[in-house]
């Protein structure tokens, strides 16, 4: 089960999908899954990326085709995208769609949402590979609440968090702290990387 911290995320389980995405043929089943859940008139929408993986995923959509180069934008920045020189293509009034690997916190989300909302546009949806989010952690639930109805996935595996004085000593012992800017493991293993697990539930449904 794993475990979370306000700030400093702890877990025992982490969601890592770099593997999947540098897979030419696996990037474009995951991504292709993905895809069918979007609306017919959501293709329409522009995309965003600001994630290295989620480059990725958005350049697999249009290597198979499925999405116009010149409805994408790719910001580089995911700690101030703000200040890429790309976000000048993001518009006023505009409608958008966020593309990324796995949806944990939201907090990328957020920060778009208002980027947007300041520029008058309107985030249409978030389109993730994996859903993560515990529905029952008060931050959140806050966030789920807001965007339930913005959010599509291709697959949903809940992490569950807890808070800090929830966590008793021995099981501090087994979790991996998570850096909460980079969303990376500051220790990283193999084993607990799931990736094997999404690989083979993903993959049985397409």
């Amino acid at each position: 089960n794993p475990k979370t911290f306000v700030q400093a995320i702890t877990t025992k389980e982490f969601l890592q999908l770099l593997d999947l995405l540098n897979d030419e043929d696996d990037c474009d089943t995951i991504t292709k899954i993905l895809f069918s859940k979007l609306k017919k008139n959501d293709i329409e929408t522009t995309f965003i990326a600001i994630t290295s993986s989620s480059h990725k995923i958005l350049k697999s959509l249009i290597r198979q085709g499925l999405i116009n180069e010149k409805k994408c934008i790719f910001l580089d920045s995911y700690l101030s995208f703000e200040n890429d020189k790309n976000v000048k293509l993001i518009t006023e009034e505009g409608k958008y769609i966020l593309f990324g690997d796995v949806l944990s916190g939201g907090s990328i989300v957020k920060r778009l949402d208002k980027f947007l909302k300041d520029k008058k546009s309107l985030l249409e949806k978030v389109a993730v590979i994996v859903n993560s989010i515990d529905e029952d952690y008060n931050n959140s639930k806050e966030f789920y609440e807001l965007y339930r109805d913005k959010i599509i996935f291709a697959y949903k595996h809940p992490i569950r968090k807890y808070l800090r004085k929830d966590i008793d000593d021995e099981s501090l012992k087994n979790v991996i702290r998570i850096n909460p800017y980079t969303n990376l493991p500051n220790v990283f293993s193999e084993q607990n990387t799931l990736k094997d697990m999404i690989r083979k539930t993903i993959f049985a449904v397409s």
